[in-house]
């Protein structure tokens, strides 16, 4: 008898096992699918205008500050405003721009109108431009602050200069708030006339930085299969 709920108690367990092995194989499925009939990924927009910061608020009620791109077809907002706008804001301010991105629905309460993610701002013309010419999107990467000595030869030859340096290596001057260890930062890639002299190499225009010991841990490996699902 022992033996005989033995065997049903196995032959259950196996059941239970071939069970779950076709419902993973079945969403396996699934996601093959879903990926062959979703095509390739959508590529950002593109748009023209006059890229606006809003004047300080001076009326009743809840304060807001957005950065627009006027278009033809009419307003984009493309971020909100804290507190006063981020220096780079003010170099595109009243300039005419080319950006590419996409349009969005915000989650929870916003302002009504057609929210546009950046990934990328250039101004149409850079010729006259004396400061910041292109953004790139907003970025968040783990990493090190560290200082390096201008090279011999140049205007500011030994003076120390602030680069981010990733997990993976990629160094960034940077420019914002730092701290000491690893840590957090957010903020978006950026580029400088070329008509103006200036240090080359990758620039990182950080708007918010966090101290996080986890950052100390290997990158995980990059993705070299098929793009996943999502």
């Amino acid at each position: 008898m022992l033996q005989g709920m033995a065997r049903r108690t196995l032959l259950g367990r196996l059941a239970l096992l071939a069970a779950l092995g076709l419902c993973a194989l079945c969403i396996v499925m699934v996601l093959r699918a879903g990926r062959s009939d979703a095509g390739p990924p959508r590529p950002p927009e593109q748009v023209s205008g006059t890229l606006r910061v809003d004047p300080p608020y001076r009326g009743r009620g809840k304060p807001f500050r957005g950065v627009w791109i006027v278009t033809s077809k009419g307003k984009l907002l493309v971020s909100y405003l804290q507190k006063r706008p981020l220096r780079y804001w003010r170099d595109f301010d009243g300039k005419a721009v080319v950006a590419h991105g996409f349009s969005y629905t915000p989650y929870g309460q916003s302002i009504r109108a057609r929210h546009f993610r950046l990934t990328s701002l250039t101004l149409a013309d850079t010729k006259a431009a004396r400061g910041v010419v292109s953004l790139g999107a907003r970025t968040s990467l783990c990493g090190r602050f560290e200082l390096r000595a201008m090279p011999a030869g140049s205007k500011r030859a030994g003076k120390p200069v602030r680069y981010f340096v990733t997990r993976r290596a990629k160094r960034y001057i940077a420019r914002g708030p730092h701290k000491r260890g690893w840590v957090r930062v957010r903020g978006r890639t950026y580029a400088l006339s070329p008509f103006v002299a200036h240090l080359g190499g990758a620039r990182l225009w950080i708007t918010d930085v966090r101290s996080d010991p986890s950052c100390a841990k290997p990158p995980p490996p990059k993705w070299r299969g098929p793009r996943p699902p999502g």
